[in-house]
């Protein structure tokens, strides 16, 4: 059936069978036009999903699913059988990484620190590992729990205005 394979399909089916089952077990609950506009009777559950379903676009499962299919599965399994990157490679990729760039500066062959460069100690949050995760910044905690708290009000406030 143009080019669908039997997985694609039972995938749609399944996909198509449970919005029905949803749409027909939260029609139940709706009297007026109103209902269905300004749903109070939902829960919050449903509220939840209608706050997920505005916020993304329908094409975002689809593409990411298609992602980990046609190149994640590969790069995960790639990495699982290839030999690891030489340890003097790694350490030159990470030293990349932590030197700042200076203004007009010139680099005659990629992926090489110019003479000159200083590179910056390293300071990661596992130190004798192979992990590359840098230690948070003060800057970085606070812009991370700024975040957060401004999530949660947004869903104290979102939940307030469901229990008008």
């Amino acid at each position: 059936m143009h080019g669908l394979h039997a997985a694609d399909i039972a995938v749609i089916a399944l996909y198509l069978a449970g919005i029905a089952v949803i749409g027909i077990r939260s029609g139940r609950g709706l009297k007026l036009s109103a209902d269905f506009f300004m749903p109070r009777r939902f829960g919050k559950l449903m509220m939840v999903m209608f706050s997920f379903g505005a916020g993304t676009h329908s094409d975002q499962p689809v593409g990411v699913a298609s992602k980990i299919y046609t190149s994640g599965w590969s790069g995960i399994l790639v990495s699982l059988l290839t030999r690891p990157v030489p340890d003097e490679k790694l350490e030159n990729f990470y030293a990349l990484l932590r030197t700042p760039v200076k203004p007009g500066e010139q680099v005659a062959v990629p992926c090489t620190l110019p003479a000159h460069a200083v590179v910056p100690e390293r300071h990661n949050l596992f130190p004798n590992s192979r992990f590359e995760i840098p230690v948070p910044s003060r800057t970085g905690i606070v812009g991370f729990l700024v975040g957060w708290a401004c999530a949660g009000g947004l869903t104290v406030v979102l939940y307030a205005i469901t229990r008008m």
